[in-house]
């Protein structure tokens, strides 16, 4: 598995008019994880720059050791600059900025993954995903100051608890694998859309598809650095 990307070369609702898979290749032309795989990329630019973050997961190939999950390495977050006219190729050499470092993402499989950028003012914040599928998944957040140097690791903070996880909603498990837009009427509040499962039992996390897609209008209040606080007293329309 690796990160690809289609290209759009007319109308974007005409399936022929798409052009890809393109794989997305470092510098040097060579693909971002060839020892593993790279999966979950978006997409930002701040101030004219153009960023990608990714995960990439490492897989020991002639020592294939599997832990009680099924699952061979860790997962890391990844962030780089990127050719703008050609976001496939990068610009910078790729920077690891976040590992499963905390019990929260490590309480099946040592996992970050599904990161997403919400700005608000001079705060960044990129939302990560991490452990397992199951009702365990949690989402979590790294925080940067406008202005600083985005490919620095020093220049993110790293919530050391997960903001969202199967605690937070009454039947709703393992929630995580976000992402943010702006209100479709106002365009200025946040919204949040993410998945969740609705059983908190016999869940084989990969295996089992029975995930749910939530809409949360208003789903961020700002209170101060570097939490973002989910308000969960709001209307969820289900897709």
């Amino acid at each position: 598995m690796q990160s690809v990307l289609f290209k759009c070369n007319g109308e974007i609702g005409n399936p022929s008019d798409w052009e890809g898979p393109i794989y997305v290749v470092k510098k040097n032309g060579r693909r971002l994880m060839e020892s593993g795989i790279s999966l979950d990329m978006t997409y930002f630019v701040i101030d004219g720059v153009h960023y990608v973050s990714w995960s990439n997961r490492e897989i020991n190939q002639e020592r294939d050791v599997r832990n009680e999950n099924g699952t061979n390495g860790t997962a890391d977050i990844y962030i780089a600059t990127t050719n703008g006219e050609k976001p496939w190729q990068l610009t910078s050499d790729p920077v690891c900025l976040s590992r499963a470092d905390y019990g929260w993402s490590r309480l099946e499989v040592d996992v970050e993954e599904g990161t997403y950028m919400l700005r608000h003012g001079d705060d960044l914040f990129l939302s990560i995903s991490g452990t397992g599928c199951s009702v365990v998944y949690c989402l979590g957040l790294l925080h940067a100051k406008y202005g600083s140097d985005l490919l620095d690791p020093a220049s993110w903070d790293k919530v050391p608890y997960p903001l969202l996880n199967r605690e937070s909603v009454p039947g709703q498990y393992g929630p995580g694998h976000n992402n943010f837009f702006k209100d479709p009427e106002n365009g200025v509040d946040d919204w949040m859309a993410l998945l969740y499962r609705p059983l908190a039992e016999g869940v084989e996390a990969l295996y089992d598809m029975q995930r749910i897609i939530h809409v949360m209008p208003r789903c961020a209040g700002y209170i101060g650095m570097p939490m973002v606080i989910p308000i969960w007293k709001c209307t969820l329309n289900m897709i």
